[in-house]
């Protein structure tokens, strides 16, 4: 089988499309961090960009719980709660994901300080 010029052209002009579509809508993290939310108030922002892997103790009040940082993400790895949804949730890194521990009243969400790249809407 022979390609003939116009199926070469159209090969081509599909392949350039491709590519640059992958450049102009990849995504641009920037600087991200995991804001900690307790009863809807903000307690804490942790730079994930840049960040070493550690392990932290968050204390509010009488509620106290452990998060860990891998690889620039962010976990629940302890807290005391009925049904652990938090701690299975594992890592999260990526602009727009959440960590949500509804008996305790926690949210962590990860937000992208540089204003570009936020999640404006969500399509699923």
């Amino acid at each position: 089988m022979r390609f003939k010029v116009g199926d070469i052209i159209i090969i081509a002009i599909v392949l350039f499309s491709a590519l640059f579509t992958a450049i102009a809508f990849r995504p641009h993290q920037g600087d991200s961090y995991a804001e900690i939310l307790i009863n809807g108030k903000k307690v804490e922002d942790i730079q994930l960009t840049g960040a070493s892997d550690s392990e932290k103790k968050v204390e509010y009040g009488d509620l106290s719980f452990d998060i860990s940082i891998k690889d620039q993400k962010i976990a629940i790895v302890h807290i005391k709660c009925p049904n652990q949804i938090c701690v299975k949730t594992g890592y999260i890194g990526q602009v727009g994901q959440v960590i949500a521990c509804v008996p305790n009243h926690i949210i962590i969400k990860i937000v992208n300080k540089s204003g570009d790249g936020e999640v404006d809407a969500v399509v699923k």
